[in-house]
């Protein structure tokens, strides 16, 4: 069906710029009679000249043929743990930004599974951290406890040899235990781990819409009635959840969104929200200058590197934590 669009480009190259260059070109017809191509067809010609603008566009191609349901799809570590066994774990494929470890230890809570009372194992894997791991692995086998292992690509020969074999080969103690693994994508991983686990991937929303929508999920209403002022804190829950989403959407964009590439998560949402959550607490005025330096320089800050990113920064918790944003409540 494209063969004769080369020579449409070199017969009628101001229509195909003055397309190429639209905003949204997704949402406007081919020039000419290539309009009339099916809709697939129109998305690889969009693909061919507006590769950044592909995801919007599948985005409308998926909602238009299979329905909005395939667009708002949401794997969570809940939805998975009932389908979850001793020899089952779970494994997190991460992605920049993403962090498993309070939605693991949120879920470990709902169960009666805590670090206190010896039933919750946390390790970060690395140099030299073979044994602490293989014993979390065999207390918990015995308890009944979780194991959180993170990093699973930083030691992969351990993971071959010892993590395959308590898999496949070593009966748990007590059926309630639970192994939890988190990796970024490689190559190297062990095909035997892989087969056994069930997979969840937790990769960046595509656009704000989408972006807001995962910012909020960690927030429930019980969350804000627990403090003594649940609709201030409502309100700056959801500025912080805003500018968060608006940083997040940056980092699509290279250089023209971040100098660097910051890897932004969503405890850093979570660590800042508390932090607003205990000072509508315990202040009456609220010390909006701090909290811009704490979220600003220290947990959003703490991964920014470029001054001129510092500025930009700065510039968006000017307008998102400030004193109109309480004017209304």
């Amino acid at each position: 069906p494209f063969a004769q669009l080369p020579i449409d480009l070199q017969d009628s190259p101001k229509r195909w710029r003055e397309w190429a260059e639209l905003e949204a070109p997704e949402a406007a017809p081919l020039p000419g009679d290539w309009a009339k191509l099916p809709e697939l067809y129109r998305v690889l010609v969009l693909k061919a000249f507006r590769p950044d603008r592909l995801v919007y566009a599948m985005t409308g191609f998926v909602g238009a043929h299979l329905g909005e349901r395939y667009l708002n799809v949401s794997s969570s570590l809940a939805s998975l743990l009932p389908r979850s066994a001793p020899g089952t774990p779970i494994l997190f494929v991460l992605s920049p930004g993403a962090d498993p470890v309070r939605e693991v230890e949120e879920l470990a809570e709902k169960n009666g599974v805590y670090v206190e009372n010896g039933r919750l194992h946390m390790v970060s894997l690395g140099q030299s951290q073979e044994a602490v791991a293989e014993a979390a692995i065999v207390a918990a086998r015995k308890a009944g406890g979780w194991v959180l292992l993170q990093n699973l690509h930083m030691m992969l020969d351990w993971s071959a040899a010892f993590l395959t074999r308590s898999i496949e080969q070593l009966p748990p103690q007590d059926q309630r235990y639970r192994l939890f693994l988190s990796s970024e994508p490689h190559p190297g991983l062990p095909i035997g781990v892989l087969q056994s686990c069930l997979k969840l991937s937790s990769e960046v929303p595509h656009g704000l819409n989408a972006n807001l929508r995962r910012a909020l999920q960690p927030f429930s209403e019980d969350y804000f009635q627990e403090c003594a002022r649940p609709q201030k804190l409502k309100a700056v829950v959801l500025s912080l959840c805003t500018f968060h989403s608006v940083i997040v959407e940056r980092i699509k964009y290279g250089r023209l969104g971040w100098n660097q590439r910051y890897p932004f998560r969503a405890a850093d949402l979570v660590a800042c929200a508390n932090v607003a959550f205990n000072t509508l607490d315990a202040e009456h005025k609220v010390p909006w200058g701090d909290l811009r330096y704490i979220f600003g320089d220290i947990m959003y800050g703490g991964h920014i590197t470029d001054p001129y990113d510092r500025i930009l920064c700065s510039a968006y918790l000017d307008q998102y934590i400030c004193d109109e944003l309480l004017l209304a409540g």
